[in-house]
């Protein structure tokens, strides 16, 4: 996943700078990382180079990361940058400008390298599922959600992408099932192919379809948590097989 992609670390602590080089490039195997230990410095490089992810300390010999960081978020060509600032010390109206300006995360001081692996991960997660283009089916295919032996939740797939599903359902008569709830999901398409996967309910909220009576159906988001290779292999001949279906139309 990063083995093309170019960190730039900005730290004065060697031994921080090193331990989250390390965790780059062993563990996530980073194509590249560089190393520097101030805000100058910084710049020079993002000038120079292609840079995908930076690791900047708050406090800096010639400007504070917050400088940097509103530098960044100002220029078309660096804001989009995922910024994760380095810190032993931010106070509460610190931090507030920090995430008004766009910082991407946090990582406190002294931290472990399972803190900046999980980081880094959590922030690709979320910028997949944000970009992760929804497929609406071209008919309604069925979908089963079980939380247990006693509650099964069945409906049809509104949509779908590669990192989750939004399921139309008639509305629950009981409250047996909450946001966060993880569970069996699987996913019926053509040819008797099942798609399972363990899955997380994100989001519930009225289903406005005019094919049905107001206030009778909702909507049930859920995220993928868990899928196999072969199932993850069936949902993407799925979702290519849609976006032809689409394009043919």
């Amino acid at each position: 996943m990063f083995n093309k992609q170019t960190a730039l670390i900005i730290d004065k602590d060697s031994i921080s700078s090193k331990a989250i080089m390390r965790v780059l490039k062993d563990d996530l195997d980073f194509n590249k990382v560089i190393i520097v230990s101030d805000g100058k410095e910084a710049q020079a490089e993002l000038k120079t180079r292609q840079i995908d992810w930076i690791f900047g300390e708050w406090e800096m010999p010639d400007m504070q990361g917050i400088g940097l960081l509103k530098e960044l978020r100002n220029n078309p060509d660096t804001m989009e940058i995922p910024f994760i600032m380095l810190s032993s010390r931010i106070d509460r109206s610190s931090l507030f400008d920090a995430i008004a300006h766009g910082v991407t995360d946090f990582i406190a001081k002294p931290f472990t390298p399972a803190t900046i692996s999980e980081k880094v991960k959590r922030i690709v997660r979320i910028k997949e599922k944000r970009i992760a283009p929804r497929i609406t089916p071209n008919k309604k295919y069925p979908a089963e959600f079980s939380l247990n032996s006693a509650f099964k939740l069945e409906g049809t797939v509104s949509n779908i992408s590669v990192t989750g599903i939004l399921i139309s359902t008639p509305r629950l008569q009981q409250a047996m099932l909450n946001i966060f709830d993880m569970g069996d999901l699987k996913i019926s398409i053509d040819d008797g192919l099942v798609i399972q996967t363990q899955s997380r309910l994100i989001r519930m909220e009225c289903d406005y379809d005019p094919a049905f009576e107001p206030e009778t159906h909702i909507l049930c988001a859920f995220d993928f948590k868990e899928i196999t290779d072969k199932n993850c292999i069936i949902l993407n001949n799925f979702l290519n097989e849609q976006r032809r279906l689409v394009m043919s139309k």
